[in-house]
């Protein structure tokens, strides 16, 4: 299960570089023989932990999205479950996802 994650420098620091897509990928490095792979989401978090990363920055060459430490922290701390009226949320975990956006929208 090796990752080698692409960084991108920034006056803040490094971040990993992730691709939603082959074409997001090649606006990055065309013409090289670049395969894609997917891994849970846990083990990206594991990556930044490992290393001097900041967090990830997907899609760099388009309408790029940053996610940092604290936010991948922040997702990482919500319900792991997905809502149906057949399977909803606790009031606990509702109480989390809610403690969780507000903890956001202070940063």
């Amino acid at each position: 299960d090796n990752m080698n994650i692409m960084t991108a420098k920034t006056d803040k620091g490094d971040f990993g570089m992730l691709f939603t897509d082959m074409d997001e990928l090649q606006k990055v490095f065309p013409g090289f023989d670049l395969q894609a792979r997917e891994f849970p989401f846990a083990h990206y978090i594991d990556q930044l932990s490992k290393s001097d990363m900041l967090g990830y920055i997907i899609n760099v060459e388009s309408e790029f999205m940053v996610l940092t430490k604290d936010l991948l922290d922040l997702i990482d701390e919500l319900p792991q479950n997905t809502y149906s009226p057949d399977n909803a949320y606790s009031s606990s975990e509702l109480k989390r996802v809610k403690d969780s956006i507000k903890k956001m929208r202070k940063q």
